[in-house]
């Protein structure tokens, strides 16, 4: 409970309460932060698109500049799908997998979840990563916005 917690329910409000008051009555002094909102800012959102156009590019040997809307569109969409799919075959995270099923048939499938819905803890993990693997293809992505800061908090 060091690093923190998310109060979205009566339950999580009732463990935090209860946290504090416990904590109080051990330390008798303790500072706390509070970040109201979504788990993820539209930094961390902006940044994957930024780096999945980079790196789509960078890949496809293509010059962002200069092309159209929908084949900047198909190359961020493209990478952004490749770069989850590779991230889940090498670490297997349940967190990245969604059930659809097709309200027609009742047909059931597996399929890898919208980045959009990652907590900061999973963003974070999945943005280190596909700034190492971009590297060792030889694309370096820059680290900018909430993403940056977080690697310098980094113990």
């Amino acid at each position: 409970m060091a690093e923190g917690f998310t109060v979205n329910s009566k339950h999580t409000l009732d463990f935090a309460i209860n946290w504090l008051k416990d904590n109080f009555e051990k330390n008798k002094y303790s500072t706390y932060s509070v970040r109201h909102g979504a788990d993820r800012s539209i930094d961390q959102n902006a940044l994957f698109h930024v780096w999945a156009l980079e790196y789509g590019c960078h890949l496809s040997k293509l010059h962002p500049k200069g092309l159209e809307t929908l084949a900047r569109e198909a190359i961020i969409e493209q990478t952004k799908r490749a770069a989850k799919r590779k991230f889940y075959s090498e670490f297997r995270y349940s967190w990245m997998v969604i059930v659809l099923t097709d309200p027609f048939t009742g047909e059931s499938k597996k399929d890898l979840r919208s980045s959009k819905g990652y907590k900061t803890a999973e963003m974070f993990e999945f943005l280190t990563w596909l700034q190492a693997t971009a590297i060792n293809d030889g694309c370096l992505l820059e680290s900018k916005g909430e993403f940056a800061k977080k690697q310098r908090d980094q113990p």
